[in-house]
């Protein structure tokens, strides 16, 4: 009777044992590196997700040791924004004057000329005018094309909201403007919740921290500074996964949404597995479509973008600006666009306009423009083609008397 017990406990254990032992081959042999199939496996200590990320590493830190020279056209560190642009940097089409604006038609003065109205458009890289030419930007097609207009170009590729509003309080706000635009990319919104870009989007190609606000109780806006305050502290950072979490974690909810991929390692029992170890890089690698949240008002990022955008609004009418929110369709956008049948972003408009905010979305001008149908509405890396650029800034024209 017992031998009988015995042999079918032995029989139901065999497969579980020999189970174990095959994960724990994949473990030790295929899993030894950390990556499967040129894939960063979770727990990612350290939270680097790629080769260009650790080179990134490796380069600050020989900038440190005072052996290596900066490359021209890279954007420098910012203890404030994480990154900037350096006041007269020089690299062929992407050059800025000593404010740190994108130079299109020319540099900027402290003071517009006599007679001369300055617009300051804010943003990410589809103001900044990533993969075009000086003068092909968007706020360079404007400029050229309004003589009583003068343009100042603060964009940053890979910028939050938060970023620009933060780089207008600094370096927007002496070039005195008389109107305010902030260029938000619609699939940008995410950003307003990381702290660690690398952990919002797992491909990008250097290592960056940066601020971000919070929500008050009030619906009131609480500033968090960039985890690192310094190009040393930033390396430390990325050496001590204790230190990162204390830093990071509570402020990015790429990384708060799953503390095991992101414990030190051996931290979790899921990181003693092979088969956990693939379910939680899955499950920690998915997002929602990053324009979807404008369709939701309780989302934290609905109302985080809500939130920025009124306050930049009230800073620039403090100043005597006139202001305005400019939505501009990326291809990820345009696909939940078709996908859902109706502008996805539609209630974010509303609240904003509902908020005294003006906003100008050129979601439907830029389809009828060919952006849903034609590739050569855009450049490789997905953002707007100098024929893209020209659509945006003949649609804006009209704004500016």
């Amino acid at each position: 009777m017992l031998c009988g017990v015995r042999s079918r406990l032995l029989l139901l254990l065999a497969p579980l044992v020999l189970a174990l032992l095959a994960d724990q081959a994949v473990l030790y042999t295929a899993f030894s590196d950390g990556e499967f199939l040129g894939r960063r496996l979770a727990p990612f200590d350290p939270p680097l997700f790629n080769a260009a990320q650790r080179q990134s590493l490796e380069r600050v830190r020989a900038r440190l040791a005072g052996g290596a020279i900066e490359t021209p056209g890279k954007m420098r560190f910012d203890a404030l924004l994480g990154w900037s642009p350096r006041p007269l940097e020089d690299a062929g089409d992407f050059r800025y004057d000593q404010f740190g604006t994108r130079v299109g038609v020319a540099p900027i003065a402290a003071l517009p000329p006599a007679g001369v109205r300055r617009l300051v458009v804010a943003g990410e890289s589809f103001t900044h005018g990533d993969e075009v030419g000086a003068l092909e930007t968007w706020p360079a097609q404007l400029d050229l094309a309004l003589p009583g207009w003068e343009v100042a170009n603060l964009g940053v590729g890979a910028y939050g909201m938060d970023q620009a509003l933060l780089r207008f309080r600094r370096d927007g706000q002496p070039l005195a403007p008389h109107a305010v635009w902030l260029g938000f990319m619609l699939s940008a919104a995410p950003r307003l919740a990381s702290v660690y870009r690398p952990a919002l989007r797992h491909a990008e190609l250097s290592i960056s921290f940066k601020p971000r606000f919070e929500l008050e109780g009030n619906g009131g806006l609480r500033f968090v500074a960039s985890p690192a305050g310094s190009e040393g502290e930033m390396v430390r950072l990325l050496e001590n996964q204790r230190l990162f979490l204390a830093r990071v974690a509570g402020h990015d909810l790429w990384v708060d949404r799953w503390p095991a991929a992101y414990g030190p390692a051996g931290s979790y029992w899921s990181h003693h597995l092979a088969a956990t170890r693939l379910a939680l890089t899955r499950l920690e690698g998915r997002r929602e479509h990053p324009a979807a949240c404008l369709a939701d008002p309780a989302s934290e990022l609905f109302r985080l973008a809500s939130a920025i955008a009124v306050e930049f609004a009230r800073e620039c009418r403090a100043l005597g600006a006139e202001f305005r929110v400019v939505l501009l369709p990326d291809g990820k956008s345009l696909e939940l666009w078709e996908e859902r049948g109706a502008l996805p972003w539609r209630p974010f408009v509303d609240e904003l306009l509902r908020r005294g905010v003006p906003v100008t979305d050129l979601s439907e001008a830029l389809a009828a423009a060919g952006a849903r149908t034609d590739p050569g509405f855009w450049r490789p890396g997905g953002h707007y083609s100098p024929r893209a650029n020209a659509a945006v800034a003949q649609e804006l024209c009209g704004l500016l008397d």
